[in-house]
């Protein structure tokens, strides 16, 4: 249990260097290499430590915040099934919900405990934000959060 409070958490903290650094846009950073050329990071940071601000999500969520232009894009998932998927918009510097668009899973839900439906970490090019959820259902937003298409690839390719 406690490992699994320590994960959540780990999403939902976004430490104060990040605030300052440039665009974040995929899983590992630009270029997916993993890496930021920013200088004079923190070693460490944790509940009460290093920390801008901290948020709660709706649901369970195990994504890696992606940061475009001054935005935190994040996926959770909630319901007694992990069957309402839910894409989130925060304020870098603040930390405050800028919005919030919800779906409903089309594909299978059933996974291991230590994970989720909301697994996957979105990508964004600033402009859109792609979300692809372990049910297999792939949404296009503005980022804005005008939704723009959604897709089930486990009704389209069963």
């Amino acid at each position: 249990m406690k490992r699994k409070v320590m994960l959540a958490s780990l999403c939902l903290m976004i430490p104060a260097a990040v605030v300052a650094a440039d665009n974040w846009p995929q899983f590992r950073g630009p270029n997916a290499a993993g890496n930021s050329p920013e200088r004079n990071l923190p070693e460490k940071f944790g509940p009460n430590e290093n920390i801008r601000w901290k948020t709660s999500l709706p649901g369970r969520g195990l994504s890696c915040p992606v940061i475009a232009n001054g935005k935190v894009f994040l996926t959770a998932n909630s319901g007694m099934d992990q069957n309402r998927l839910h894409v989130l918009a925060l304020d870098l510097a603040t930390g405050k919900q800028l919005w919030e668009r919800q779906f409903w899973a089309t594909g299978q839900t059933l996974c291991h405990p230590k994970t989720c439906m909301a697994c996957p970490t979105v990508v964004t090019d600033g402009q859109m934000v792609f979300a692809l959820f372990a049910t297999g259902d792939l949404v296009g937003l503005s980022a804005d959060g005008d939704v723009k298409w959604v897709r089930s690839l486990s009704t389209e390719y069963p």
